[in-house]
């Protein structure tokens, strides 16, 4: 996962976040950067660390293939909206393995109450888990 560091150090994430496979990390991680700087959105600095995450979906995927371009993040990007996630085999998603059994993506979310104050935390998975040969 790109961009990691930053947040660990500083707490704050200043870019979209890409989930894809393992070997486009770097095409989404340079694209969200075209995507920003061609619409002058800026992070702060004049520099950015771009969160791409990854799913390895190898045994699912043609993962040697390189069919996720830089074309395809910036009108994933341009199409970004609120609201819901599409969750199951879906974006990042698609070839993901659990346990031999198809997965996919999760989400979860509760309300806690911390100090008379009440929060919403979300959380996306991206529910992958290999076993060990």
């Amino acid at each position: 996962m790109t961009g990691l560091l930053w947040i660990e150090e500083f707490g704050q994430l200043q870019t979209p976040v890409t989930i894809t496979n393992t070997h486009s990390c770097g095409v989404t991680r340079d694209a969200t950067l075209q995507w920003m700087a061609a619409r002058k959105i800026g992070s702060g600095q004049d520099w950015g660390l771009p969160v791409a995450a990854e799913t390895y979906d190898g045994d699912l995927n043609d993962i040697n293939g390189f069919h996720v371009t830089a074309a395809h993040t910036i009108a994933a990007l341009d199409k970004a909206q609120g609201g819901p996630v599409e969750l199951g085999s879906a974006g990042g998603g698609t070839g993901m393995i659990c346990y031999d059994f198809k997965a996919g993506n999760g989400s979860s979310s509760r309300v806690i109450e911390i100090a008379g104050r009440r929060f919403a935390l979300g959380v996306f998975s991206a529910n992958e888990f290999r076993r060990s040969q």
